[in-house]
């Protein structure tokens, strides 16, 4: 019976260390619980101090990372094609899906974000014929300018445009942050709009349409896909994001009037930044603490 009583008070002891064990393992011995390096660089920082803090400069000090989806079903393809005008089933192969045929063929890249690019934006170039040129001389070869795109009818409104941009917008799963529409003479009108994640601006996930005369999509680019959330990440204070500013080549003495939290496309993450409206341009700096970036 004792010894049952031991070695029962030892299988306990087991339990117990393993879960105490597990507990550290989640915390990282104190702190925090332990979170996954990203797959992001970690920025150079300068030497230099940081210099004076504008007061009106308060940024969060944790933001969550979101993982960009890298496949697609078809139905998503399909629906997407059918608000772009592309014709014919979905074919997967090598790189992604196709829907249709030039010039009106939809592309869908099995890449981190899911990248996608509809239509043509300029006229086809067809390469011109080679002159012949004797062996051993370099001989230079010049071929004609191809057509700029222009309009054939009366152009899309402004107000036509945005709405067919962001009924495109509605079915790539990315809300809406920002919209900006432009009309150069004698050309279509093109949309840009900036989608949020987690209601937080993003970079490098922009959609651009550029709508012909008749309504319709003549060319798009954009990414498919909601970002999936991922763990809430500390943030570098103030001084440690413009030092990281100041690191960027040409920005040493850029002056900040401005910074804002974002989130960056980088390696299959939307990554927390601060974006910098500085006297030299609006630069993204990534705003994760070193310890959770790649070496």
């Amino acid at each position: 019976m004792r010894d049952r009583v031991v070695a029962l008070a030892i299988a306990g002891g087991l339990v117990v260390g393993a879960v105490g064990a597990a507990a550290v393992a989640f915390t990282g011995g104190g702190g925090g619980p332990s979170l996954p390096r990203l797959p992001v660089a970690a920025p150079a920082i300068s030497r230099a101090p940081a210099g004076r803090v504008p007061a009106h400069l308060v940024l969060p000090t944790r933001a969550r990372v979101y993982r960009l989806p890298d496949r697609a079903d078809a139905a998503r393809v399909m629906l997407l094609a059918s608000v772009l005008g592309a014709d014919g089933p979905a074919h997967h192969g090598a790189g992604g899906w196709t829907v249709g045929s030039e010039p009106r063929q939809l592309r869908v890249f099995d890449f981190p974000g899911l990248p996608w690019r509809f239509g043509r934006l300029a006229p086809e170039v067809i390469g011109c014929p080679a002159t012949p040129c004797p062996s051993g001389r370099f001989c230079a070869q010049v071929c004609p300018k191809p057509e700029p795109l222009t309009a054939t009818a009366a152009r899309a409104t402004a107000a036509d445009a945005v709405g067919v941009a962001r009924r495109v917008a509605a079915v790539t799963g990315l809300a809406v942050a920002r919209t900006d529409v432009r009309q150069p003479p004698d050309l279509p009108a093109t949309v840009r709009i900036e989608p949020l994640a987690g209601g937080i601006p993003t970079v490098g996930l922009d959609l651009a349409v550029v709508v012909g005369a008749d309504r319709q999509v003549a060319y798009a680019q954009g990414y498919l896909g909601a970002p999936v959330a991922l763990d809430r990440y500390p943030l570098v204070g103030v001084k440690d994001a413009l030092r990281r500013l100041h690191a960027r080549h040409g920005l040493a003495a850029a002056r900040v009037t401005r910074a804002t939290l974002v989130l960056l496309a980088s390696r299959g993450r939307l990554v927390p930044a601060f974006l910098f409206d500085t006297s030299a341009g609006v630069v993204p700096v990534v705003a994760v603490e070193a310890r959770y970036l790649a070496k």
